[in-house]
């Protein structure tokens, strides 16, 4: 039994689509797929995963009901955005509550930082561990001669 209709999903596609003024391809530059295979779903010949649609609906902050059901609004609820102080989309980020802030409302931003972080990790592991061998022969030295003091 399908979960959805895949025609009535690729004209919900096509309007959520128009509705961003995005083109077949930028939509699909958007989410790393051929136009295509936009043009696809539109046309409601291919079943699109749903690792695709949980991406559109947190990218484009569109209603998962919507998308799969086509029940709500298009769109989900809007996120209010903290006082910047006049910064600009794509301006760093200067102050830790500004970034825990972030981090608490965007799914893909902490996503992002855990791929960062484990990406790093994976890269200087040597390091990491060269780093921890040091240490615990420091420690082990400085427990030793407190015990040798005593």
């Amino acid at each position: 039994m399908a979960i959805y209709d895949l025609t009535a999903f690729g004209e919900r596609l096509r309007l959520i689509r128009k509705s961003l003024f995005f083109s077949q391809t930028e939509l699909a530059e958007k989410l790393d797929l051929s136009r295509s295979f936009i043009s696809e779903v539109e046309s409601g010949s291919v079943r699109c995963g749903y690792d695709l649609i949980f991406k559109m609906a947190e990218l484009f902050n569109v209603n998962l009901y919507y998308l799969i059901r086509g029940e709500g609004d298009m769109f989900g609820f809007k996120i209010p955005v903290p006082s910047l102080g006049g910064k600009q989309v794509g301006d760093p980020i200067e102050s830790i509550p500004e970034l825990i802030w972030y981090l608490e409302r965007s799914a893909l931003m902490r996503y992002n930082l855990l791929f960062a972080a484990t990406r790093l990790l994976l890269d200087e592991e040597e390091r990491i561990a060269k780093e921890i061998e040091k240490f615990d022969a420091k420690t082990k030295r400085e427990e030793h001669e407190d015990e040798t003091a005593v």
